[in-house]
């Protein structure tokens, strides 16, 4: 792989002696690849740095094998790879977690005293919940997986894991510990919501 600033990220397949040229003309400064070649890494000057998740021609249109912008400071700022990039979902905070504190705090209808990843506690561990019924297509989210999570209301943002497993359809129930860590709940909200924008990227441990 070679990067052209000003020009294009080009790639061979035959040790150099021929060159095929992908995505846009960018001011491209710096490029890295993961051992298998499954995950690429490419920086422009002055702007954003770009990640390719999948095998397969770079490219700047969403999708399977596209190059994707975000926040690869973020995934630094929690000790994740940037190369190990699964997804990002936007969704609205929906409910406060409250599993493995003992008592909870205030009514939690779906309470239970231990989290499905053993161990937490949702008063001191930031952790996702993972919706119901999306466990098996979410690509890989595991629990255990990391996730950077930001408020975008506030641009608050914080470290997390998914630690367990949830009874809502969509992202946005997390741990009573990240809502106050992200500013998304204050004391006397109990398990109300407030509807904050709040974006979930999961990255591969």
């Amino acid at each position: 792989m070679a990067v052209s600033f000003g020009g294009k990220i080009y790639s061979s397949s035959d040790g150099g002696a021929t060159w095929v040229a992908q995505d846009s003309n960018r001011n491209w400064f710096t490029i890295a690849i993961s051992k298998d070649g499954s995950n690429l890494l490419a920086g422009v000057f002055g702007g954003q740095m770009y990640v390719k998740t999948n095998r397969g021609n770079v490219n700047t249109s969403s999708g399977s094998g596209s190059m994707s912008g975000v926040g690869v400071g973020s995934a630094i700022k929690c000790g994740y790879n940037p190369l190990n990039l699964i997804k990002s979902v936007t969704s609205g905070f929906s409910s406060v977690d409250t599993d493995g504190i003992k008592p909870p705090p205030f009514y939690d209808k779906f309470y239970t005293a231990k989290t499905t990843l053993a161990g937490l506690d949702a008063n001191k561990d930031n952790y996702v919940v993972n919706p119901s019924g999306q466990w098996d297509n979410q690509g890989g989210l595991a629990m255990g997986t990391y996730v950077f999570v930001k408020d975008n209301t506030s641009g608050v943002t914080a470290c997390a894991i998914i630690g367990e497993n949830g009874s809502q359809s969509r992202w946005g129930e997390i741990s009573l510990n990240l809502a106050r860590t992200i500013g998304v709940w204050v004391k006397g909200m109990g398990n109300g919501s407030n509807n904050h924008n709040v974006t979930f990227t999961f990255y591969r441990k």
